[in-house]
């Protein structure tokens, strides 16, 4: 009676382990057997197609308002189909059918000349000069921006902003000149509305922080990129130190979090 007992016992011990899969115990879904794991949809017709479902709304791109469009081209057919008879009804509704393209760039170059003119009278020469906003740069104020733009909001490197000019607008410019006078250019024009919002975040009760490192051209030592970040404004500030000579906490801060709420000195 005991082996009889102690058979049974290892039967059904193996048989729960037969049962056993990734379904109704911790066992892995690797260890499974091929016969336990589940149906797949494929091996039942059920596996759903490419694309849109059946059901599904499609959303297409959405037209332009034809007072909106550049040019509208006009396609009318001139005879019947079936018997060739001229045709001279109009549309009201036609299919309409849009083409978005970018217009080939091609910079437009203005040439001022300042000309010596001696005077007839007392002999005397005179030289025009060039009005202070030509004479300050050999680029317009579209191409110093979209230079700025490109480094500083799609972080392209100063050799890919020079090609990308080259390739799309014909104007050569030098990968050191990308920097040196747009940087110059524009971080005069953009002093004053920096200093407003450097002055409108310390008066803000609560600021979002955080800091890394931060190397500039050719420094031997790091500085660090500050981030202040509120509701309506995010300031970036580079400055030497990653002390709280930059930030004050601002009652109890987690030390261990890199983002802290801080009151900006």
């Amino acid at each position: 009676m005991d082996e009889n007992r102690q058979l049974k016992l290892t039967i059904a011990k193996l048989e729960e382990q037969v049962r056993r899969n990734s379904q109704n115990s911790s066992q892995p879904p690797s260890r499974d057997s091929a016969a336990q794991k589940p149906v797949q949809e494929a091996a039942v017709g059920l596996r759903r197609q490419r694309g849109g479902q059946p059901g599904h709304v499609g959303r297409g791109r959405a037209l332009v308002p034809v007072e909106a469009v550049d040019e509208v081209v006009v396609h009318r057919p001139g005879a019947c189909q079936n018997c060739g008879a001229l045709l001279l009804g109009e549309d009201s509704t036609p299919q309409r059918h849009q083409i978005t393209e970018i217009p080939l760039g091609k910079a437009k170059v203005t040439e001022h000349q300042a000309h010596t003119v001696v005077c007839s009278c007392c002999g005397t020469t005179n030289r025009a000069t060039l009005p202070p906003e030509v004479a300050a740069s050999q680029f317009g104020p579209n191409v110093v921006s979209l230079r700025v733009v490109l480094m500083g909001c799609y972080r392209l490197s100063k050799r890919q902003v020079a090609e990308i000019l080259e390739t799309c607008f014909g104007v050569s410019v030098a990968a050191s000149s990308v920097v040196n006078q747009p940087q110059q250019v524009v971080s005069a024009a953009l002093a004053q509305p920096v200093e407003e919002l450097q002055a409108y975040v310390k008066v803000q009760s609560a600021c979002n922080v955080d800091e890394t490192s931060w190397r500039q051209g050719e420094q031997s030592k790091a500085s660090w990129l500050w981030v202040v970040v509120t509701a309506l404004v995010t300031v970036f500030h580079i400055v030497p130190s990653p002390s709280g000579a930059v930030v004050l906490p601002m009652g109890s801060v987690d030390k261990s979090s890199r983002l802290s709420v801080i009151r900006i000195l």
